[in-house]
């Protein structure tokens, strides 16, 4: 079996991934995960590995995979992963921002489920900020929901840090409570922002560049990237360990990820 979750809305696709996972475990065990960044040659072949073998904890086992796109020219891995969509005992979980290229359309095919995450728009993302302010003990009033929204429009990651980041007020939350503590639109900010994230250099070198003129400091920014862009997580704690332990600093670290 395959499980395709794929679209920009990181957060909630992530909170999807995580959902398929809690339930695999609690239905199966945990001694049958195991998680594959097929970015890197070595993990390709440890997850080849996985499909010949057998657990002798448990009869079904889950592939959690990062990166699958990146085997789209890799027949051999990317055929044993098109035949699991019509194995029994191995599902394989695949998350990604992007759309496959076609060598991996059949990852749209009938076996697969596939779940597409785009940015909510409208009563739907104004109905998501309630419920996940909900959840947190707050009651937000009109304004306070239209401010989110207007603000973090695209930003899933954003706005959760955001309700976090408030929550501790409790109760009832008005539009000029969220202004008291910084919170205002930014001309065009997320979309400059998601340009960080883009698959080309030049437009992650002009994003990069139009948020330094927005003075916005560069640990900020490595933070907000860092908690939205989970394709790159190894790579952001690599940096953050660079720029501790002194062999860098954050505006070096991003400068190095926008041009890498």
């Amino acid at each position: 079996m395959i499980i395709f979750f794929n679209g920009p809305d990181d957060y909630r696709r992530e909170e999807g991934k995580n959902r398929v996972i809690a339930e695999f475990i609690k239905k199966h065990s945990r001694f049958g995960v195991e998680s594959f960044d097929l970015e890197y040659e070595e993990a390709r072949a440890l997850f080849m590995e996985f499909l010949r073998n057998e657990s002798i904890f448990t009869e079904q086992r889950l592939a959690v995979l990062t990166n699958p796109l990146t085997v789209a020219e890799d027949e051999k891995v990317r055929t044993e992963l098109q035949k699991i969509a019509s194995r029994d005992g191995i599902t394989a979980l695949l998350s990604t921002s992007d759309d496959p290229p076609k060598t991996m359309d059949f990852l749209f095919g009938k076996t697969v489920l596939h779940r597409r995450f785009d940015y909510f728009k409208g009563p739907g993302w104004n109905e998501f900020i309630r419920s996940e302010a909900g959840k947190r003990g707050m009651q937000l009033e009109i304004g306070a929901i239209g401010l989110l929204a207007e603000v973090y429009l695209g930003n899933t990651w954003g706005l959760i840090t955001e309700l976090d980041k408030v929550s501790c007020l409790g109760g009832s939350i008005k539009k000029e409570d969220l202004e008291s503590l910084g919170l205002e639109v930014l001309p065009d900010y997320w979309t400059t922002f998601s340009g960080l994230k883009s698959r080309t250099i030049a437009p992650r070198i002009m994003a990069l560049e139009r948020l330094f003129q927005l003075n916005e400091p560069p640990l900020k920014i490595f933070n907000i990237l860092a908690s939205q862009w989970k394709e790159k997580t190894k790579e952001m704690a690599e940096y953050d360990f660079a720029v501790k332990s002194g062999k860098m600093d954050y505006e070096e670290a991003l400068l190095d990820l926008a041009i890498s």
